[in-house]
């Protein structure tokens, strides 16, 4: 029987090289020495919500109906379902993962089982190492059912498919996505590699990128590849550090730019929802406030609906954003 393998985080650990590097190449010079970027642990909560009914421990229902944390005959057996799958007593279930107990029902933990957990027991977070984390279903198999559903896990079936907060801690690693999980990161990091690339040649392109970086990355300088890097650095300097974030967290980068995208594009709807969106003329974007138009885009080489694309698009572009923070900026007068 093969293990269940779950690769936490986005990269595995990378070989680095450490050593002073030259200001023209960025390679380094001299003595240096290779060594591995290991990140910290990664932490997930311990607790969740999910998909799922309760059933008696042969699996089924007794007369075909829903069962209650406290119903005698409940021993605290859980069937996870598909999102929304509307069987007989599903339901969104609270769960947990504690290793006294044989159930990862919350409330029949609490309520029949009757135990309390504190802070200072350990068991508010779960902790990963960065990379394949594995376990044998021999003898872990409650932690892995809970592993399989879990929210954090981009492939769980229970989850809510559209949270509040996107994103996703760890996935899993098997025979039909193990290879397709090389390629698809080094397309990834050749997509990002593209996009930066593209920006090398037009003016202030690169640094308006960075400055979208600092405003998605809480202590963006706490990253060795931006440790050095301000809007003082030369261009040259920026679009190296730029470059090598494409090689170390490429699915970063670009998540961040599609975020500063939808986060614009949420600012046109939020304009429209208020009657102030203009586009009336062709070439011309103004924002109505108390009536009064202000032009903030304008010559745009589309015409209708098709100029907030060519904005998004177009979202580095100097004009184009220096115009995007002054209509965010007047988007909060509208009420």
């Amino acid at each position: 029987m093969s293990g269940y393998v779950i690769k936490v985080g986005h990269h595995a650990p990378q070989p680095v090289i450490i050593g002073f590097p030259d200001k023209n190449t960025g390679m380094p010079v001299g003595e240096f020495f290779e060594t591995v970027r290991q990140n910290g642990a990664v932490q997930i909560i311990n607790r969740a919500r999910v998909w799922c009914r309760r059933v008696m421990p042969d699996g089924k229902l007794p007369a075909d109906t829903s069962i209650e944390a406290n119903d005698p005959k409940y021993k605290g057996t859980l069937e996870f379902l598909d999102w929304q799958d509307n069987k007989t007593g599903a339901q969104a279930i609270e769960i947990r993962f504690l290793t006294m107990s044989s159930s990862l029902d919350y409330d029949y933990q609490r309520t029949v089982q009757k135990i309390e957990t504190k802070v200072e027991d350990g068991t508010d977070f779960l902790y990963f190492n960065p990379g394949e984390n594995k376990y044998d279903p021999k003898t872990e198999a409650l932690y892995i059912q809970f592993l399989k559903v879990h929210p954090q896990n981009r492939d769980s079936k229970s989850k809510n498919p559209d949270p509040k907060i996107k994103g996703y801690s760890f996935y899993e690693v098997n025979d039909d996505n193990s290879d397709r999980t090389s390629i698809h990161t080094k397309e990834i990091s050749l997509d990002a590699g593209i996009l930066v690339r593209g920006l090398s040649s037009k003016n202030n392109q690169l640094r308006n990128l960075f400055d979208i970086l600092k405003q998605q990355i809480t202590n963006i300088n706490e990253l060795p590849v931006f440790s050095n890097i301000s809007h003082l650095s030369t261009e040259t300097d920026i679009y190296r550090a730029l470059l090598m974030y494409t090689e170390t967290e490429p699915d970063q980068l670009l998540l961040h730019v599609d975020r500063y995208k939808k986060e614009l594009l949420e600012k046109f709807e939020w304009a429209k929802s208020h009657d102030a969106l203009d586009i009336t003329k062709d070439g011309f974007i103004a924002l109505l406030i108390d009536g009064k138009p202000n032009i903030l885009w304008k010559e745009v080489p589309e015409k209708g609906k098709k100029m907030l694309d060519w904005v998004i698009d177009n979202f580095v572009e100097e004009e184009v954003y220096i115009q995007s923070r002054n209509f965010k900026k007047l988007c909060e007068k509208l009420k």
